[in-house]
């Protein structure tokens, strides 16, 4: 039998930039801000302030093999989907301005200073994405109503695509609109999209 649950206020916590996005990282939950900040909340309400990302200090680049990375540059730019992955080592994101990228870091603590992003290349109008975790894939929504999943390439460290999904207008004649949610069945036989129009 469940027990039913009850909801009280333990602490508040002070999250500048408001919260768009979090993801429960063992212990603590990721908690993405407005101000191109991950801060890490342990469960008790305190901050794990020496486990903070600021995404401007974060390289990125298209693969782990490349020797210059570089850090985000446009100012105001945040994360806004979080997706979390120990079997596939990291996280999948979208950020504020539609670029997606894959974190992924040295260390299972996931040190700032050792996290490095992985861009999903030909990707700039992502809205929402989810992991497989058999099958180790990062699938993306898109603005157009369409969706992309990417693979880590073992190789280069690299995102290569494997499948484009799209609606047919035999399967549907109007316009869904954006993508607004993707979730994998447990099995990661499934992907199940959900659009912000309707379908």
């Amino acid at each position: 039998k469940i027990p039913p649950l009850l909801m009280k206020k333990v602490k508040c916590v002070d999250v500048r930039g408001g919260i768009s996005c979090l993801v429960c990282l063992r212990d603590e939950l990721m908690v993405g801000c407005g101000g191109g900040h991950i801060q890490r909340v342990r469960w008790d309400g305190s901050l794990h302030y020496d486990y903070c990302i600021d995404l401007a200090r974060v390289p990125f680049c298209d693969d782990q093999l490349v020797m210059q990375a570089l850090p985000l540059t446009t100012p105001g730019v945040y994360i806004v989907c979080l997706e979390y992955s120990p079997l596939v080592g990291g996280f999948a994101t979208v950020l504020s301005d539609g670029r997606a990228a894959f974190l992924t870091a040295s260390t299972l603590q996931f040190d700032p200073n050792a996290v490095q992003g992985i861009w999903a290349r030909d990707l700039d109008d992502a809205t929402c994405a989810a992991i497989n975790h058999k099958y180790r894939l990062l699938a993306y929504g898109r603005e157009v109503g369409e969706g992309v999943v990417y693979q880590v390439d073992e190789a280069t460290g690299g995102l290569e695509v494997t499948h484009k999904l799209a609606l047919s207008s035999r399967d549907y004649a109007g316009e869904p609109g954006p993508v607004g949610f993707l979730k994998w069945s447990p099995d990661g036989t499934v992907l199940a999209m959900c659009w912000t129009k309707g379908g």
